[in-house]
């Protein structure tokens, strides 16, 4: 590829992604998303094989001053939750990968009058993906894309029910686990020339109701990165930007719409995947860039990802 190539397909790139930032409204993040959320899971140039890694991130959230951010005297002022993710990538054959997420969550809130801080294994989570199609293995084409879409469950194994210093029970969204199951279902869309490349993610949560008649709102979240893969003998460095969108809807209680629920928020994406041998570390931030949400909700703040592992 030549400077002038380079310089045209770099230009279309910035321009593709101004218009789209530029055309997001109604952007924000819903109470009910702090603990659920983090749809975005990264690049990896490995296509065809099985990895296994651990994954930290980090969610805060301020909470605004209204009448419903109390607990009884004591005001609700943030809300920070910290992720262990151990996590693994499996091929059943060519075509098919299985994928399976176990989290250990951390909660604390910090209020006026108490700190209160939880933890325990969250909702574990499996899913399958079929390649559609991939063309990445293809020496006549240098443009090579794939395909994949797939489904899967979310598995109530995190606690739900947990209780403050003062014996009140904590609020859905704060804890680690919400008590029912949840069907999933993806897309992933990858465009590659030469060592530049697009990454288009759609995901979308089905939530069912708990034993305690609570039914968080359904969830879609999309994604758009590019990247760009820098090659060394063993060595790949790929760094990416790009940028996020989750919409979550209301929340129910006794099949009842609660009205401070539900919301949507847009992100900048920004990080660099290093690949050494069979060995991988991941660093992504995610800034919220506008957001929409009821007048009670907290506010997200930076989030922060940092994945190792080994692939096999």
């Amino acid at each position: 590829m030549n400077l002038k190539m380079m310089r045209i397909i770099k230009l279309k790139l910035i321009i593709f992604f101004a218009a789209t930032v530029a055309f997001s409204d109604a952007l924000a993040c819903d109470m009910c998303g702090c603990a659920m959320g983090g749809n975005y899971t990264g690049i990896y140039p490995q296509f065809t094989q099985n990895l296994i890694g651990i994954t930290y991130q980090n969610r805060d959230f301020k909470h605004p001053f209204t009448s419903l951010n109390f607990n009884g005297e004591s005001r609700v002022l943030s809300d920070n939750f910290d992720s262990y993710e151990l996590w693994g990538r499996f091929y059943l054959s060519p075509r098919i990968q299985v994928l399976a997420f176990l989290p250990y969550r951390v909660h604390s809130r910090k209020e006026s009058l108490r700190t209160t801080r939880i933890s325990g294994i969250g909702d574990m989570a499996a899913m399958v993906n079929y390649t559609v199609f991939n063309t990445a293995d293809t020496t006549r084409i240098k443009l090579k894309h794939s395909l994949l879409a797939g489904v899967g469950v979310k598995l109530p194994t995190g606690k739900y029910q947990q209780r403050d210093d003062s014996g009140s029970s904590l609020p859905a969204q704060f804890q680690v686990g919400n008590g029912a199951y949840a069907l999933t279902g993806n897309l992933n869309y990858t465009l590659r020339y030469r060592n530049w490349g697009a990454q288009f993610d759609f995901n979308y949560r089905y939530n069912t109701i708990n034993e305690w008649q609570y039914r968080f709102g359904n969830q879609v979240a999309l994604n758009a990165n590019v990247f760009y893969m820098w090659v060394q003998n063993s060595l790949v460095i790929l760094p990416s930007m790009g940028i996020s969108f989750e919409h979550y809807q209301k929340d129910e209680e006794y099949g009842v719409v609660k009205p401070e629920t539900g919301g949507e928020i847009a992100l900048l994406n920004a990080g660099a995947d290093v690949y050494f041998k069979q060995f991988f570390a991941r660093a992504n931030i995610q800034k919220p860039i506008e957001q929409n949400l009821p007048f009670a909700q907290p506010n997200a703040g930076v989030r922060m990802n940092f994945s190792v592992g080994v692939s096999f």
